[in-house]
């Protein structure tokens, strides 16, 4: 009987511990449920970003980054320069800068500016389309066809230098344009982008 009524005590002094756990809790407005409905769904959210970043995500900014790994920086090289021959190739279609005029006017003779306005986006498109290539071996026609513009355009420039003096300094220019895309040309694509495109 002493061991029951100790029993009972302890039961008893147990209850009345949980009643008033209870009641503080619910005098707080329960902020300890609330967290434990609160925490799933945030761990929820938390891994679905995580997860939208590594496989493409929903927004602009992981559309741009999956487009990134895509390419590659080899493919990145083509595309940025594809894009920016092709917008030189149409400036010169459209209107030929002074600089253009003057050193390069010799050429008109020779072959028209509408001509080599067609080099340079034709040279800016097959680089597009080379880009998403991005290995060596497979996108080298790509650099060797934006190379292309640049050689020509620093090789016009010497020869015209007699009458624009100033032709001498843009071919130094478009001599290290040309030197750049021979040594990307040369490097392999990184392994860890590599993996990443090849999942």
């Amino acid at each position: 009987m002493p061991d029951e009524r100790g029993q009972g005590e302890v039961i008893s002094r147990l209850d009345r511990i949980e009643k008033l756990i209870r009641a503080g809790l619910a005098a707080r407005g329960r902020p300890g449920r609330r967290q434990r409905t609160h925490e799933p769904g945030q761990e929820e959210g938390r891994r679905g970003d995580t997860e939208g970043a590594g496989t493409g995500g929903r927004g602009p900014r992981d559309a741009l980054r999956q487009a990134a790994y895509r390419l590659g920086r080899r493919g990145a090289f083509l595309s940025l320069h594809g894009v920016a021959w092709i917008s030189y190739g149409v400036g010169i279609l459209i209107d030929p800068a002074f600089g253009v005029k003057r050193g390069l006017g010799w050429t008109a003779s020779v072959v028209p500016f509408t001509w080599l306005a067609v080099l340079w986006i034709g040279c800016g498109l097959a680089a597009l389309i080379y880009a998403p290539l991005r290995r060596p071996g497979r996108d080298g026609h790509g650099f060797a066809l934006i190379m292309i513009p640049p050689a020509l355009w620093a090789m016009a420039y010497l020869l015209g230098i007699g009458t624009y003096t100033r032709g001498g300094f843009n071919a130094v220019v478009w001599v290290a344009v040309a030197g750049s895309t021979v040594i990307v040309a040369g490097m392999p694509e990184p392994r860890s982008a590599q993996r990443e495109r090849d999942r």
